[in-house]
């Protein structure tokens, strides 16, 4: 009987190191992954690529002969949400904080494409885009439009400067 209750104990205890090594081994590669985008991301801001860097892009590479797919700042940040276990990486945090300072300073072309292209999207930062183009435009039939989307997605209309605020507090940190 000692013998089962050994033998049980052990079986568990190896199917929880395995099962936690591979939870390591996830969490590792998808920093890894993070890290390698945000670097592409950088690499398209700095050649004025704005929608590539917040959005990702697709490449194709001849070796492959297929189609590579980069994310970009917004995907970055919002990759470890729900599975912090082991803590949130720092490149999560600076994605953010790119994610904010291009929303702030993009063309309003590029702005109001990036909020076509994720409106329909869980996008974490969409409440912030319609702030600034709210803030941006002086065309009445556009802010009147922005403000309807602005209540539809979650928001309450008297709270579109508290997020404008945010945003250029958190762009500007």
């Amino acid at each position: 009987m000692k013998k089962k209750i050994i033998l049980y104990s052990v079986i568990a205890l190896v199917v929880l190191i395995i099962f936690f090594a591979g939870y390591v081994a996830a969490w590792m590669q998808t920093n890894n992954f993070a890290i390698e985008n945000y670097k592409k991301a950088e690499e398209a801001l700095k050649a004025g690529k704005y929608l590539d860097a917040i959005n990702g892009y697709q490449v194709f590479d001849a070796k492959l002969q297929k189609y590579v797919t980069y994310v970009g700042f917004t995907q970055i940040s919002t990759m470890f949400e729900g599975h912090p276990i082991f803590g949130i990486p720092s490149i999560v945090e600076k994605a953010k904080k790119e994610v904010m300072k291009l929303i702030v300073t993009m063309p309003t072309d590029d702005l109001e494409t990036y909020f076509q292209n994720t409106v329909r999207n869980k996008n974490p930062y969409i409440l912030y885009v319609l702030a600034e183009l709210i803030h941006r435009t002086s065309d009445q039939s556009k802010i009147s439009m922005y403000e309807n989307i602005f209540s539809l997605v979650g928001g309450k209309t008297n709270e579109i400067t508290k997020y404008y605020d945010t945003l250029h507090k958190e762009a500007n940190e």
